[in-house]
């Protein structure tokens, strides 16, 4: 049974200081963090070829920009027209990192819930930017990452604040 880590708890530099975390391992150590406030449209880069994402026989290879969006609340979905509009508001930073040469691939993080329908409509108009990939990492995968990722589990506060059952 999959574990909810309750990522709507987190702040938002909590929230992207995990995502930092995360892209460390499927990424690698080149993971270069953003500091908070107004960040060009990224909270993070790597430039490279990636450890082990999407797949470690096929991982992305370029400039790859990261970006979190965090909610505070538990019921959101990439499908809520919301969503879609925080994300168009980045086509336009996305677009001229294209351009720079500075985004090959953008890879958006979320605690949203992240459904089969959002995912063609929102990855198509990503896609149109001029970018080679875009990837929408919605709370299912971050919770599976977690599972699989107990030192970064162990630092999320909402473990420290609560024990696990036994």
């Amino acid at each position: 049974m999959r574990r909810d880590y309750r990522l709507y708890e987190l702040s938002e530099g909590e929230f992207e200081e995990l995502v930092v975390k995360i892209c460390i391992k499927w990424l690698g150590e080149g993971v270069t963090p953003f500091a908070l406030g107004r960040d060009g449209g990224r909270d993070g880069k790597f430039n490279g070829k990636a450890e082990c994402f999407p797949s470690a026989s096929m991982p992305l290879e370029g400039h790859i920009v990261l970006q979190a969006k965090h909610v505070a609340v538990f019921d959101k979905s990439c499908s809520d027209k919301d969503f879609e509009r925080l994300l168009k508001k980045e086509h336009v930073r996305i677009k001229r990192l294209a351009k720079k040469g500075l985004c090959d691939h953008y890879m958006v993080f979320t605690n949203r819930r992240y459904t089969g329908g959002a995912d063609e409509k929102l990855i198509a108009s990503l896609m149109e930017l001029g970018i080679e990939s875009a990837h929408i990492i919605g709370v299912e995968r971050l919770n599976t990452a977690l599972d699989e990722m107990q030192h970064i589990r162990e630092w999320l506060p909402t473990e420290r604040s609560y024990p696990v059952p036994l």
